[in-house]
């Protein structure tokens, strides 16, 4: 695509570091209630919440601005990281899937595609989803899990790897620059 490798390094640190700060704004914005005693929480990553729409909107921004100082078309280089952007996006998705959130709908205890998070959360106290069926009557004080969720994550990331093989192919077949991106 005749865009030097040194640019992609030097563009993936400003794009990594924008998307973390985006998509944490993005969370502590949508969940700011679980800041409100506890402010100084907001820094701490290691504990989750992050929003991946937060990210790529600040990692876009940031990619803008980035080739707008170097005088740089961005089209062709949003074309060349389309691809690595829905690969990683899909990482995510099986991240969410492990630590127990972003859960889908309930689905019945013989549905062969259930999963049930465990009643405790990953990082001790109530699983937000154990907390939610509670209150709607799924499930009991003291069961052992959640009533069985369809796995909403593992499907978004199975769709987002199949959209990194199309974004490949059409990336090897583009007839303008922005198509892959777009």
């Amino acid at each position: 695509m005749g865009i030097r490798p040194e640019l992609i390094s030097d563009l993936a640190v400003w794009l990594i570091a924008a998307g973390v700060i985006g998509a944490r704004i993005n969370y502590v914005v949508q969940y700011g209630d679980e800041f409100r005693d506890r402010p100084w929480t907001v820094f701490a990553l290691w504990q989750g919440g992050l929003v991946f729409y937060g990210g790529f909107l600040a990692a876009l921004a940031g990619g803008f601005w980035w080739a707008a100082r170097r005088n740089l078309d961005p089209w062709p280089i949003a074309d060349c990281i389309a691809p690595s952007v829905i690969l990683a996006y899909a990482f995510g998705r099986i991240g969410c899937f492990l630590n127990g959130c972003c859960w889908g709908f309930a689905v019945g205890p013989d549905h062969p595609l259930g999963v049930m998070f465990p009643a405790e959360g990953p990082g001790g106290g109530m699983h937000p989803l154990f907390r939610e069926q509670l209150a709607g009557g799924l499930v009991f004080r003291g069961d052992a899990h959640a009533h069985p969720v369809f796995p909403a994550q593992l499907l978004s990331a199975g769709l987002a790897l199949a959209l990194f093989f199309v974004l490949n192919w059409r990336l090897a077949n583009r007839r303008w620059p922005g198509q892959v991106f777009f």
